[in-house]
């Protein structure tokens, strides 16, 4: 009989299916240094960007359970500074760091951290909650976004004006409602997804930068029900309770578009254009908004531009051919370069500078290449056009020869009218006249013939 490895994890096929999925390398850094979650590296890497705890006094971090994050926070920041975790579940203590184990979402929260700060301000404000993921998407996804206000809402009280507010943010129906509450409290916001999170993974993280500290906030947009059900829409108040233009996209646009993130009944939450369809899209603003990322892997070719490293894979249509040719002039065109390339890889990570350059590159690209965007349709045009010009010819000819036929038939006609009238002449006269008519016959034969 077999025994069971005591060393071994996990024991069937699906348990090591999820073990390879999920226990990546940075699984495997954060147990050798030391950290409590592989969480760690995502803030290590945010941090390496932005630089956001090299002059904080106090900063707040919120849903800090396990403590991953307060580990990075605490080696990052000067030693003289204060650091609080704030969680419902308990976290184990930490060298210099202050731990709460509150609920965010009650007003019992707020008098906890207000206990340890006095009146001071908070330089920065982190968030990295979700809830327990089940298989209902679309209420984890809410549930999540709720979290994140209620941890604007902490922060837009404690926060020092020019303060920083980071957080965990899943690409939802509600994702743009979030974004235009957080551009009504903070000057600059950005949108990044550091390496250490999970391509497969929804989540994104978005900087908010230069707290404004407006002296009247309305109440409305920390309101769930509010900001989730108006906002969502095309309209909206600001932070003072005026309304507003419509909700921002790529260009401030005024059309019509789609803007409510990821389609919930999608599974892949991810939706992928072929880069050539952009090209001939006749709406590239559309495009931009609706899409994720411009796939430059539909099309068969050898080719690789310089400096892109792109190679494209197979595709299954009857214009197989011709699509090949475009993709490969399209790689080795200048214009193609590598940082548009990686624009493509994700569009809702650019800003709008990335988007305009997006479509000067398409621009360029329908100058110098105008067969790419043309359709079949317009070949089946210029046919239509050549068969009405054929049809009209025949026509012109079938009219001349029907106007030579005319002119027969009204000769025979004289000819028959004139007849009927020479009845009462004499047989030689007639003898006569039928020769001279016999004559004229022949004379318009031969000049036909000529």
């Amino acid at each position: 009989m077999a025994t069971r490895d005591p060393f071994k994890i996990g024991g069937g096929k699906k348990d090591k299916k999820i073990r390879k999925g999920r226990l990546d390398k940075y699984y495997y850094l954060a147990k050798e240094q030391g950290f409590r979650s592989r969480a760690a590296f995502k803030l290590i890497q945010l941090n390496k960007s932005y630089d956001v705890f090299k002059t904080a006094k106090i900063v707040l971090d919120l849903c800090a359970a396990p403590g991953g994050w307060l580990q990075v926070a605490r080696k990052s920041m000067p030693a003289s500074s204060i650091l609080i975790g704030v969680d419902l579940s308990p976290i184990k203590p930490l060298h210099n760091v202050i731990t709460l184990q509150e609920d965010i979402t009650t007003s019992s929260c707020k008098l906890a951290i207000k206990n340890h700060i006095h009146d001071w301000k908070i330089d920065v404000v982190l968030h990295d909650g979700s809830p327990n993921m089940g298989q209902a998407w679309a209420q984890d996804a809410f549930t999540q976004a709720e979290l994140v206000l209620k941890s604007l809402e902490l922060a837009a009280y404690f926060l020092h004006p020019g303060g920083t507010f980071i957080s965990k943010v899943f690409r939802s129906a509600d994702y743009n409602a979030l974004l235009y509450v957080f551009n009504q409290l903070f000057a600059k916001v950005e949108v990044t997804k550091p390496p250490a999170s999970r391509n497969t993974s929804a989540e994104i993280y978005v900087i908010c930068t230069n707290f404004l500290s407006l002296s009247k906030i309305d109440p409305k947009l920390f309101n769930p029900k509010y900001t989730f059900s108006e906002l969502s829409g095309i309209g909206g108040t600001n932070a003072t309770g005026s309304i507003t233009a419509k909700q921002q996209d790529v260009f401030n646009s005024t059309q019509k578009r789609f803007r409510q993130g990821y389609d919930a009944s999608n599974p892949t939450l991810f939706k992928s254009l072929p880069v050539l369809d952009f090209i001939r899209s006749e709406n590239p603003i559309d495009a931009l908004t609706m899409y994720n990322q411009f796939d430059f892997s539909n099309f068969t070719t050898k080719s690789t531009n310089k400096g892109t490293g792109i190679t494209a894979a197979a595709v299954k249509n009857e214009d197989a051919g011709k699509d090949q040719e475009h993709l490969k002039k399209l790689l080795a065109n200048e214009a193609t370069t590598a940082e548009i390339v990686k624009c493509c890889e994700d569009l809702r990570l650019l800003g709008k500078g990335d988007f305009k350059s997006l479509l000067r590159w398409r621009l360029s690209i329908r100058e110098a290449f105008p067969q790419i965007y043309k359709t079949s349709t317009d070949g089946q045009e210029d046919a239509d056009d050549d068969d009405v010009k054929q049809e009209q010819s025949t026509k012109e000819e079938k009219e001349g020869e029907g106007g030579e036929g005319d002119k027969e038939a009204d000769e025979e006609e004289e000819s028959e009218s004139e007849s009927e009238t020479e009845e009462g002449l004499s047989a030689k006269e007639l003898k006569a006249k039928d020769k001279k008519k016999k004559g004229q016959k022949k004379e318009k034969v031969g000049k036909k013939s000529e």
